[in-house]
């Protein structure tokens, strides 16, 4: 049965990580030296991609890995999610530079074979900005779970050292780290840390076998044989001038898989840690018999786990059918309370408009009761006149009676002496 094709989408050239143990400065190099209009094309357009993977032969993996961080590229969440809404498999395999929180929530439910985090170490072999967004984002991506059975998002982290302290407390201790680091088929020099291998005899691929199926995608639309091929020794061709299936029939694709046999045949695959010699095969079937022991336990170990997640899902389900009753019922109660709310609004806009009415009376009344005072005091002033003109009339009449009194005595006086006068001329009269 053949095998299933992969390919990885090196989305620009030249990578801002800068990793120490890959061998960026020799692909920027030869990619652009290869031709001049290179120069204008080191980041792929979202038209380069759709027509390289619309010739992919269906069930094709497209790994957004390649020969650089993937969102160094604006159009990569674009890229990914039309690689799903063509129903391609997909994996991710990211820094999480360049990346936004848009991006992630636009990506964060595709269904992904894997999404594989490349961490910052503690010996900066990785140059990844641990920036305060940056770690918003590793929180936000670590700890979330899909939509679709709640699976963790992350299947496994990449770190080339220790983790590095700022995130060590982030990274969930049970992880498996790869910490793998080779020296990309002998095109990684002067670096002591990686691994190196000389492959003699005849030999197989571990990711490809024999049919070279597991390709990497250049922004100018070149397919070269695999991730380790940052000298571009091995060009199938490319992807947007030629069909897929061409590509792997062209001359520099049957010198590779001759070159699997024939060891004078001079191919990267002869200093790659991924090829195997066929006589050290065994001894990897017997690892492989080990670890498929250990995988059953481990099957059997996460059925348990799986059954024991169904009954927590299941209690979790019956408390929020609870949760739901409950809600309803607050609800119900929060209806009622709205109610009553606008029933009280209602009452005190009547009171605010009956106090507005209250305060108009209020006004004409103090107008009628400031008017009243004014009138009081007009009065008081009136009263007042009164009493002076009173008293005036009390001093003329009291000199009046005065006077009067005095022409009382003087007609008394005068009726005296009418009286004696009266008297003399009677005694005259009898004289």
């Amino acid at each position: 049965m053949k095998r299933l094709g992969r390919l990885e989408i090196t989305t620009r050239i030249g990578c801002s990580c800068n990793c120490k143990y890959c061998p960026q400065s020799l692909l920027i190099e030869k990619y652009l030296i290869r031709k001049k209009e290179n120069m204008f094309k080191t980041e792929m357009s979202f038209d380069t991609f759709k027509t390289c993977i619309d010739k992919l032969p269906e069930g094709t993996r497209i790994d957004f890995s390649g020969m650089a961080e993937p969102w160094l590229n604006s159009d990569c969440t674009k890229m990914v999610l039309y690689a799903y809404e063509k129903k391609f498999p997909i994996a991710i395999y990211t820094t999480l530079v360049g990346m936004t929180e848009d991006d992630f929530e636009a990506i964060k439910d595709i269904p992904v074979e894997e999404f594989v985090l490349h961490i910052p170490d503690n010996k900066s072999n990785s140059n990844i900005s641990i920036t305060e967004g940056y770690l918003k984002l590793l929180n936000k991506v670590i700890h979330y779970r899909q939509k679709d059975g709640g699976v963790e998002l992350v299947t496994g982290y990449s770190c080339h050292a220790g983790i590095h302290p700022a995130i060590i407390d982030t990274i969930p201790q049970e992880s498996i780290l790869i910490t793998e680091m080779n020296d990309r088929a002998g095109n990684l020099e002067n670096y002591e840390y990686v691994e190196n291998k000389k492959n003699i005899g005849e030999i197989i691929c571990v990711n490809c076998e024999a049919d070279i199926h597991h390709n990497v995608l250049l922004p100018d639309g070149t397919l070269l044989l695999c991730c380790m091929d940052y000298g571009m020794k091995h060009i199938l061709g490319n992807l947007l001038e030629q069909d897929y299936e061409m590509l792997h029939e062209s001359v520099e694709a049957k010198k590779i898989i001759d070159g699997f046999k024939d060891d004078t045949i001079d191919t990267l695959c002869r200093n790659c840690i991924n090829a195997r010699i066929i006589n050290e095969l065994y001894d990897d079937f017997t690892v492989f018999v080990d670890w498929d022991k250990k995988l059953v336990r481990q099957n059997k170990q996460n059925i348990k786990e799986r059954d024991d997640y169904k009954n927590c899902v299941e209690n979790l389900q019956n408390k929020i059918e609870e949760m739901k009753v409950e809600e309803s019922k607050m609800e119900q109660q929060y209806n009622d309370r709205i109610n009553e709310l606008y029933d009280y609004k209602n009452w005190v806009s009547n009171l605010q408009n009956q106090i507005e009415k209250m305060k108009v009376e209020e006004s004409k009344m103090e107008q009628q009761y400031n008017d009243r005072i004014n009138e009081l005091n007009n009065y008081q002033k009136w009263v007042s006149n009164l009493q002076n003109q009173i008293e005036e009339m009390k001093a003329e009449e009291s000199k009046m009676e005065e006077r009067f009194n005095d022409r009382q005595n003087e007609l008394q006086d005068y009726q005296k002496w009418v009286s004696n006068l009266q008297n003399q001329i009677e005694k005259m009269k009898i004289e």
